[in-house]
C-alpha cells in the first residue's frame, strides 16, 4: 500500500480548478457514492455501482462504461480524510483477474474561497507518461461534469 509519506516514482499529474460552489458541496461530491455516480467519468461515460466509505481504511469503487460498452472499475482505499479540506486515497484499475493494477496515490485539497472552492488535485505513481496523459484527459472531462453538478445547485441533486 502507498503511504502519504512514501516516495513514489513515475510521472505525476497536477491539476488546479476553482468551482463556483461551496467547499461542502465539492467534498460531498467526492465522498458520497450517489453523487459520484452523477459526475465520475468523462463525457460519454456513465458511472455505475459506486461505493464510498470515506474514512481512513475505508474503500471506494466505481465502474465506468464508455459509449462502446466497455467497462472498467477503479478502486482504492482512503488513507487520509480531513473533512472538508483534504482527501488522500489510492487509485487502481481492476485487472481481468480481479486484482488491482498499478497502485497510484491521489491527494485532493479543497480551499474555501468564500462560497467558491479551489481544488488542488495531485495524482502520482503512474507507470508511464502515456498513462498520466490518459488520466489527464479523463479527469479533465470528469471535472467538467463535476463543475456542472456542484455549480447547478450546490451538489444537492
Amino acid at each position: 500500500m502507498l503511504d502519504t509519506k512514501e516516495k513514489t516514482d513515475g510521472p505525476v499529474l497536477s491539476m488546479d480548478r476553482v468551482f463556483n460552489a461551496p467547499r461542502a458541496a465539492v467534498w460531498a461530491a467526492w465522498t458520497d457514492a450517489e453523487k459520484l455516480a452523477v459526475w465520475m467519468g468523462p463525457e460519454g461515460y456513465t458511472c455505475s455501482d459506486p461505493t464510498a466509505d470515506a474514512r481512513v481504511g475505508g474503500t471506494y469503487s466505481v465502474t465506468l462504461t464508455g459509449s462502446t460498452g466497455v467497462s472498467n472499475t477503479c478502486l482504492g482505499e482512503y488513507l487520509e480524510v480531513l473533512e472538508p479540506e483534504r482527501l488522500v486515497f489510492t487509485f487502481s484499475w481492476r485487472q481481468e483477474d480481479g486484482q488491482p493494477g498499478q497502485r497510484m496515490l491521489i491527494t485532493i485539497d479543497l480551499e474555501d474561497l468564500g462560497g467558491r472552492t479551489r481544488m488542488r488535485f495531485f495524482q502520482q505513481n503512474f507507470i508511464d507518461e502515456d498513462a498520466r496523459d490518459n488520466h489527464n484527459q479523463g479527469w479533465t472531462g470528469s471535472f467538467a461534469k463535476l463543475a456542472a453538478f456542484v455549480e447547478a445547485d450546490g451538489g444537492k441533486a
